[in-house]
């Protein structure tokens, strides 16, 4: 993989990450049940909590969708947000995609590059992991099955 492809997947990854979802009829109105069970003229920080957490629990995505919909519900979307942010959206840490260090994939290949991936031997296995262990580049961090 060149490093261009590779700088091309980093980018459609972090794009991936800016992508909102159209609300369908079925979130609006799920949003406005959720917001049913509150005033919006005295919404409290718990309040705001809860709603927050009502709405990761339905799988309703932060963006323009959400906002517009709290909207419609009569509701504030700027002061809800305000009393309780929700949390940074993502996976939980150890979960999902990651950052790629650019340096570190590349050394990983010219490793790699070396060997017949699909027929390796237990001492291939055993010398790829001591090259990747004795490496310059930040790759002691990389999680290796080797049952795969």
């Amino acid at each position: 993989m060149s490093n261009t492809s590779i700088q091309g997947s980093v980018s459609s990854m972090q794009q991936m990450g800016n992508v909102h979802q159209t609300y369908t009829k079925s979130q609006k109105n799920e949003v406005a049940a959720i917001l049913a069970e509150y005033d919006s003229s005295s919404l409290t920080e718990e309040d705001a909590l809860t709603i927050n957490e009502a709405f990761r629990d339905a799988g309703l995505k932060r963006g323009p969708e959400l906002r517009q919909a709290i909207e419609d519900a009569g509701f504030d979307a700027e002061l809800l947000g305000s009393l309780a942010p929700p949390p940074p959206e993502g996976p939980p840490p150890g979960e999902g995609p990651v950052a790629v260090d650019i340096t570190a994939l590349s050394a990983l290949q010219e490793i790699l590059a070396n060997y017949d991936l699909s027929n390796l031997t237990s001492d291939q296995e055993n010398e790829i992991i001591n090259r990747i262990q004795s490496s310059s580049a930040d790759l002691k961090g990389l999680l290796i099955n080797r049952q795969a």
